[in-house]
Order: structure tokens, then C-alpha cells, then sequence
């Protein structure tokens, strides 16, 4: 069994595959990151990044940066930690799981993608309604565009499924339906 059925048709079908290949990568990217914070833990994590960052606050005084990340480690919680790292590893672990079935053409991980998509816009632009953050309007604009994207595969896929459906019934020719 092939891992990758999408076939990409045009500039659309082309752009939605890239769009969903960067949000398989970024889920990737975030269960492994919640795998090393369950590893790691709070103490080992605190001292980490205080002994990588401490010593370019102490060089620059005026390193914000720098400074605000060693505040914000020296107060993280047992708690917080374990937190970040379920989330990260759920989080990613739903994206991983829902682009793999989107590439191998799963009719059901349409719907369900664009459920998550809408969960994930939904918080982003109560988050950007706080903060304004910039990027979290980029990622609210990426997201919203594979929604779109997403939207439109799904109508491709069903109508395509039920016209190899009719023409099953007919004893027509079947048109190519993919799995």
C-alpha cells in the first residue's frame, strides 16, 4: 500500500498538498517537542534554558529577549510543563494523523480536518482579539486558507465518489474514483 495517493490535478490541488504537507511537518514538530518536555521535565528544562540564555542577558543587558525568556523559565511550573507537553503531543499527534489520511485520499479526514481547522482559527482570532499578534494573524491566514482548500477537495472527492456510484448502478463505465 502507497503511503501518498494525492494526486495533485492543477495550481489549486498543488498549493492545498503544500499546505497540508508544512501543517504534517509542524505537527511533527510539535509532538516531538511535547516528547521532550515529558522527558525532560521542569527542572532539567529551567536549567537548560537558563544556562543557554543566562549568559547572553549577562553580555547585553538591554537583550529583552534574553531576559524575558529567563524570567519566564525560572517561573515554570511541574504542572505547566506537563501541560505544554499533552497538548503539544495531542495537538500535533491530530494533525499528523488527519494530514496522513488527507494524502491517502480518506473521505472521512475532510470533514474532520476542517472541524480542527475551525476549532484552531476560532481560539487564534479570540487570541489576536487580546494580543494582535502578527503572527498569529499569518497563522489564522495560512489556516484559513487550507480550510478553503480543504473545503474545496472535500466537494472534488464526494462528487467524483458518487459519480463512480452512478454509473456502478447504470452499468456505465466506471469513471476513475480514487480510494
Amino acid at each position: 500500500m502507497r503511503l501518498l495517493r494525492f494526486k495533485p490535478a492543477d495550481r489549486l490541488d498543488r498549493l492545498f498538498e503544500i499546505g497540508i504537507l508544512l501543517k504534517g511537518f509542524n505537527g511533527a514538530l510539535e509532538a516531538m517537542a511535547g516528547l521532550i518536555l515529558l522527558v525532560v521535565g521542569p527542572t532539567r528544562l529551567r536549567a537548560g534554558v537558563i544556562g543557554f540564555v543566562s549568559p547572553r542577558a549577562t553580555a547585553d543587558p538591554n537583550d529583552l529577549l534574553a531576559a524575558e525568556i529567563v524570567r519566564g523559565t525560572s517561573s515554570l511550573s511541574a504542572h505547566t510543563v506537563q501541560f505544554a507537553a499533552i497538548y503539544l503531543l495531542i495537538h500535533g499527534g491530530i494533525k499528523l494523523v488527519l494530514v496522513i489520511a488527507l494524502l491517502q485520499n480518506r473521505l472521512w479526514a475532510y470533514p474532520l480536518m476542517m472541524i480542527v481547522l475551525i476549532g484552531f482559527i476560532s481560539y487564534q482570532l479570540y487570541r489576536i482579539s487580546a494580543t494582535g499578534s502578527p503572527g498569529l494573524i499569518a497563522l489564522t491566514l495560512f489556516d484559513s486558507t487550507i480550510l478553503v482548500l480543504t473545503w474545496r477537495e472535500y466537494r472534488r472527492r464526494r462528487h467524483r465518489r458518487s459519480l463512480a456510484a452512478e454509473s456502478t448502478e447504470t452499468g456505465e463505465q466506471p469513471v476513475e474514483a480514487e480510494p
